[in-house]
C-alpha cells in the first residue's frame, strides 16, 4: 500500500511540476506578445487559476510526507 501511495504521489508531483513549467512558458509569452487589455486580463485570470490547480494536485503543498 505504501509503495502504491508513493508512486501515485510522485506521479502527482511530477504532473504539478510539468504544469508549473507550462504556466511559466505562458507567462513568458504574455510578456512577449502584443495583447489587448481584455485578452491580457483573461490570460492573467487563467494563470491564477492554473497555479491554484497545480498547487491542488501537488502532494507536497500539504507538507512533507510521513510514513503511515
Amino acid at each position: 500500500r505504501q509503495r502504491k501511495t508513493l508512486e501515485e504521489t510522485a506521479s502527482q508531483w511530477s504532473k504539478s511540476q510539468d504544469l508549473r513549467e507550462y504556466i511559466e512558458e505562458v507567462r513568458r509569452r504574455v510578456d512577449e506578445e502584443p495583447l489587448t487589455e481584455e485578452k491580457r486580463e483573461k490570460v492573467e485570470e487563467w494563470l491564477e487559476w492554473a497555479e491554484m490547480h497545480a498547487d491542488r494536485i501537488d502532494p507536497l503543498s500539504d507538507g512533507l510526507p510521513t510514513r503511515e
